[in-house]
């Protein structure tokens, strides 16, 4: 059953959390001009990932973020599995000050919808 609370929240992060399609990401990462976080757990990433993402699973990004991410002005593109937790993440990642990050709209599912690369 799903939770329509969750869905909720997620619906009302859009209005503050940039979401990208699949080609701005792909755009961006060409231009090297990025963070691209896989926030899915590792399990998830063993079916594969966008090349040069940092896994940091959504349990693990508020404690380690600064970390892999010293300056709040970095650009962070954000991802999982179909683009609901990526959202969350990036609300948390803003709460926490960081300046310019977004969202991969449907996630990595849309990414191999669109046929898009992945590396294993």
């Amino acid at each position: 059953m799903e939770n329509p609370r969750f869905f909720d929240l997620v619906d009302q992060l859009k209005a503050s959390v940039p979401e990208l399609s699949v080609f701005l990401v792909q755009d961006e990462m060409k231009a090297g001009r990025l963070c691209l976080i896989d926030i899915r757990e590792p399990k998830e990433r063993c079916s594969g990932f966008l090349a040069g993402s940092v896994g940091l699973s959504k349990g693990m990004l508020e404690e380690k973020i600064e970390a892999l991410v010293p300056n709040v002005n970095t650009k962070i593109i954000l991802y999982c599995e179909d683009g609901t937790r990526s959202m969350i993440a990036g609300d948390a990642l803003q709460r926490m000050g960081y300046k310019d990050v977004s969202s991969m709209e449907g996630g990595y599912m849309a990414w191999l919808d669109k046929g898009l690369p992945v590396s294993k």
